[in-house]
């Protein structure tokens, strides 16, 4: 039976999910009107929403008993024993990792929400005509990955991760 958290978790899947849907509807037509824009910001704001619930969920199945506002992988970790440790050193190398498609994501997301859009490099001819790729906000380098592509994976490893852990707890 899920828990009320776990719930949460996965509502928040499912309207990143749905925001993916928006964008992939008018992906050719207007990729970076604000109608676009607001889908994006969208859905890294519920795909890391998502996360922050999980970690939710591992205090109350851990019985960690931090409240809502002291919830974080740092805090959480350093509750754990070793049988809980394999969770939080996953969780705890992908988040440090940079290059990982959540520190990819993160840093997305953290632009979006405190800097500015992320921008966005449109093809008109050659091999990736019809298709637009992020600009990474740390170095702006067009990424290989069009935005649709890139987005889903996000969520799908997302999805992957929490469903993983939840596996093993």
């Amino acid at each position: 039976m899920l828990t009320n958290q776990q719930n949460n978790t996965d509502q928040k899947l499912r309207i990143a999910a749905f925001h993916l849907t928006e964008i992939a509807k008018s992906y050719q037509a207007a990729i970076g009107d604000d109608f676009s824009v607001a889908h994006y910001e969208a859905f890294l704001a519920q795909l890391f929403g998502a996360y922050d619930s999980f970690l939710q969920e591992v205090n109350q199945f851990f019985g960690f008993e931090l409240s809502p506002t002291q919830v974080t992988l740092n805090n959480l970790s350093s509750k754990s024993t070793l049988v809980q440790k394999p969770i939080f050193d996953e969780l705890t190398s992908l988040v440090k990792d940079p290059n990982s498609w959540f520190g990819q994501a993160k840093r997305f997301r953290n632009h979006t929400t405190h800097v500015n859009r992320v921008g966005i490099t449109y093809h008109v001819g050659g091999p990736n005509s019809g298709k637009s790729m992020f600009r990474d906000p740390s170095t702006t380098q067009t990424l290989e990955q069009d935005i649709l592509s890139l987005l889903k994976t996000w969520l799908s490893e997302m999805e992957q991760l929490i469903s993983r852990l939840r596996s093993i707890m």
